[in-house]
């Protein structure tokens, strides 16, 4: 379960900004499989929060220079740096419950649009 809120604000002076909130739901069975679960830990015993939420934020603001539009931007993905696993190994063995798969680390992208 994948849940998305995307919310941006437009000010007087062509100032725009933008937040995207996203929240991942519970992890899928591996490869999408169905298989018989057998518990070897009782529920809630493992270190996963099934509830992850990942903060985006975007800042643009659009200027006009003789007959072109430029609109320089700002994004910033992952804004707090969240580094929750969401995958682990499920495979029962020496790495049973490892880290697979993390969010991917905070990114910064600066972009220019111009329209003429």
């Amino acid at each position: 379960m994948l849940a998305r809120g995307i919310r941006s604000y437009h000010r007087p002076s062509r100032l725009a900004e933008a937040i995207d909130l996203v929240k991942h739901g519970a992890l899928p069975l591996a490869g999408g499989t169905r298989s018989v679960s057998l518990q070897v830990l009782p529920p809630g015993d493992l270190f996963i929060d099934p509830r992850v939420v990942q903060v985006d934020f975007r800042v643009s603001k659009s200027l006009q220079i003789g007959g072109a539009r430029l609109q320089p931007a700002v994004d910033v993905f992952n804004l707090l740096n969240n580094n929750a696993v969401i995958a682990v190994n499920q495979t029962y063995g020496a790495r049973w419950l490892n880290p697979t798969q993390i969010i991917t680390a905070r990114l910064v992208k600066v972009g220019l649009t111009v329209n003429f």
